[in-house]
């Protein structure tokens, strides 16, 4: 530091360093025990002291320009303190000014090394003001600003706002590791804001640099840390590169089982039920990361990803759990399932019917994808009836259990999975009987279809008005499943299996009914349609055709 450097950090020391001291405590602990009454009490003192240290600064005379240059940079300071309080208050176009008003003293100063700390961490507020904004493409630009002032800055150890304030220079190593600190925000909220701006990819990429960063230095919240490395693997689950999703997971498998080992003495209720939610939600993270490979499995993937490790864990043994490979045969399938239901099951301790119905539902819906995925390798028909009679089971009984007008996003899932669930029954059953059913086999089809029609049409009436008998409006996601559920309908009817011609007759009827309804509504509301049932349309058409040249064949 230079003399003048010193000479300006004692007249801090002596004049302004105890009334923010003051203003720190009162921000950063007076104000958590604020009364409900006066939530910002805290805060406002607090103001009320930084607006003092900036009269004390308007009195101070800089005798040469170094001087005048620091003085600006403390002026800068306060500015930023002040910015961070308003927003804090929930006063964000005054914190807004403060911010910008920090900006155009720091652009005034020439020294750009001695400045970088503080243009950084004003940087990532107004980045992170912008992105609370849904502004995303603002906060981009001024977060990327932070990162370009951090790479050419990195190895001038800057002291931070807080030092300046506090006339305490510290030494090389604490500045270099709040410089530190500083970049890592950066990064978090560049995580966020490309997650925002359809960048996944590069959104990942910074989440993991975040968290890698913090193991790093050693500064991270347990709980946080597990969250955001288990909501990470969901991004590569869904690329399909399970090796670093399983590493993620694995990571914050260890990260929490370590906290917990630390012991809950002296925690609050509070805190041990987020300790057990913790333990829930990754649980379900590694179910989902089971079901996903055996999806996943049946395609054709690339099982070579690059491995971003987080070097500081040593997670082999919990890597090995589980494979990462693409799933080949029945035997590994049922590797992957069992994983994946012991996790499930270990959910279920704390995600009940009674106390979670939602996430319990949500749970139940796993535990049938899961046998899904183990019948897709199963050899043998009958044992994948088995499994798919399994998954019915589980599902009519939640089902039965919940009201689905209350419940009613979660109930239309359970009616869709289950009617789809009857009706891979009905194939594999088709299959099984071959050419030759035998009445036992006819009428056991027969009431498989019908139980899938009947989970099809009362799932469709919960988007139907009562009293009109016309469809809601719904968004295009939702109208994709609702049109093919009436397509479904009009499939399994024609499966029917009986010899009476005038029976068949009746259901391709009522089949030719479901096809025609399909064609009129697409036909009338083609903007909708054309987006999200092109493919299937053309199929609805052809059959609306072709059916009542059957029926009348079958009347005759």
């Amino acid at each position: 530091r230079s003399q003048m450097d010193t000479c300006m950090l004692q007249w801090v020391a002596t004049n302004i360093s105890a009334d923010f001291q003051h203003a720190l405590k009162l921000r950063n602990e007076e104000s958590l025990s604020d009364p409900d009454r006066e939530p910002f009490k805290s805060l406002v003192a607090a103001r009320a002291l930084l607006c003092g240290i900036q009269d004390k600064l308007k009195l101070y005379k800089p005798s040469t320009e170094v001087e005048a240059q620091n003085s600006k940079l403390l002026e800068a300071c306060i500015c930023l303190q002040l910015g961070m309080n308003y927003i804090d208050g929930e006063e964000t176009p005054s914190g807004q000014k403060e911010l910008e008003r920090c900006l155009t003293l720091l652009d005034d100063i020439s020294d750009k090394d001695k400045t970088a700390s503080v243009h950084i961490e004003c940087y990532n507020q107004l980045g992170a003001l912008w992105g609370n904004r849904d502004d995303h493409q603002k906060a981009l630009e001024f977060l990327l600003k932070a990162k370009v002032v951090y790479e050419a800055h990195r190895d001038a150890s800057p002291m931070a706002a807080e030092q300046w304030l506090l006339g305490n220079p510290a030494s090389e190593a604490d500045r270099a590791g709040l410089l530190e600190d500083l970049h890592t925000h950066t990064l978090f909220y560049l995580a966020q804001v490309y997650g925002h701006t359809g960048h996944p990819q590069l959104s990942a990429q910074y989440c993991h640099d975040t968290l890698g960063r913090q193991l790093r230095a050693n500064q991270f919240d347990s709980v946080e840390w597990t969250l955001n490395s288990a909501t990470l693997s969901q991004y590569y689950v869904g690329t399909s590169n399970f090796i670093q999703a399983r590493h993620c997971l694995a990571c914050a498998s260890l990260v929490l089982q370590r906290h917990l080992e630390k012991g809950a003495l002296g925690a609050t209720e509070d805190l041990i039920d987020e300790l057990k939610r913790s333990e829930a939600d990754l649980s379900r993270c590694w179910c989902k990361y089971a079901i996903s490979l055996l999806q996943a499995s049946v395609r054709d993937i690339d099982p070579h990803h690059q491995l971003l490790r987080f070097e500081t864990l040593d997670v082999a043994e919990l890597e090995s759990c589980v494979t990462a490979e693409p799933v080949k045969d029945c035997e590994s399938a049922k590797g992957v399932f069992l994983f994946g239901q012991r996790h499930l099951s270990a959910a279920k301790q704390y995600y009940t019917k009674d106390s979670h119905a939602s996430d319990y539902i949500a749970i139940v819906q796993d535990h049938s994808s899961l046998f899904r995925g183990l019948a897709n390798f199963e050899p043998s028909d009958s044992l994948k009836c088995r499994m798919h009679k399994r998954r019915i089971d589980m599902l009519a009984d939640i089902l039965r259990d919940i009201n689905v007008q209350h419940y009613l996003g979660p109930g239309r899932q359970l009616m869709h999975e289950l009617a789809g669930a009857y009706s891979e029954m009905v194939d594999l059953k088709i299959v099984i009987a071959c050419n030759s059913p035998s009445p036992q086999q006819i009428a056991k089809i027969n009431q498989l279809i019908a139980h899938s029609v009947d989970c099809y049409r009362k799932f469709y009436d919960t988007f139907v008005d009562s009293k009109t008998g016309m469809l809601y409006e719904v968004d295009n996601d939702m109208l994709r499943s609702v049109l093919c559920a009436r397509l479904h309908m009009a499939k399994l009817l024609t499966k029917t299996i009986t010899p009476a011609p005038d029976a068949q007759a009746s259901d391709m009827q009522e089949a030719l009914g479901h096809y025609e309804w399909i064609v009129e509504y697409c036909d009338t509301h083609p903007d909708k349609a054309s987006s999200v049932f092109a493919d299937e349309l053309s199929v609805c058409k052809e059959m609306a055709t072709l059916l009542p040249q059957r029926i009348a064949s079958l009347r005759r």
